[in-house]
């Protein structure tokens, strides 16, 4: 790729980041160029440089799907919560058994017990006590540690 070609390139991609680039817009953008001195040949080059990246951009990630996506964990996390328990945690939310949001609620209650002490059998107990509560209520506020960071 000639040098005069990422020039060019780089007018468009400065041209696009101005606002909409419409087909009349790119027209004139052309000839402005072409009569600027440049050759079409190069000018073409560069806008279908262009296009390559646009079609890149709104094309779909092949293989990543939002369902199946593995959450990280932070470190305290890890730390205090066995493979075993996070996996436990991520099949249950996977099978619609609780939600995200009840996940991390389930995750900062276990922050108060002590990492040996805590089985499957405990993380049981904490998403049925999170389930038979479900307020839903306006304005309800359940005691989690995040509180005390706030």
């Amino acid at each position: 790729m000639t040098a005069r070609v990422l020039e060019i390139l780089n007018l468009f991609l400065q041209r696009s980041v101005e606002g909409p680039f419409d087909m009349e817009d790119r027209e004139e953008f052309v000839e402005t160029l072409v009569a600027q001195g440049h050759h079409p040949d190069e000018v073409y080059a560069a806008l279908n440089i262009v296009d390559n990246i646009q079609q890149r951009m709104d094309a779909p990630i092949l293989g990543v799907s939002k369902k199946s996506s593995n959450r990280l964990f932070m470190l305290l996390e890890q730390y205090h919560l066995s493979p075993e328990l996070r996996g436990h945690l991520d099949e249950l939310t996977r099978l619609g058994v609780i939600t995200p949001v009840q996940r991390e609620e389930i995750v900062e209650r276990s922050f108060l017990m002590e990492p040996e002490e805590i089985t499957v059998e405990h993380i049981e107990y904490l998403v049925e006590d999170m389930i038979s509560e479900e307020p839903n209520e306006i304005g309800y506020f359940d005691e989690t540690i995040s509180e005390y960071y706030h």
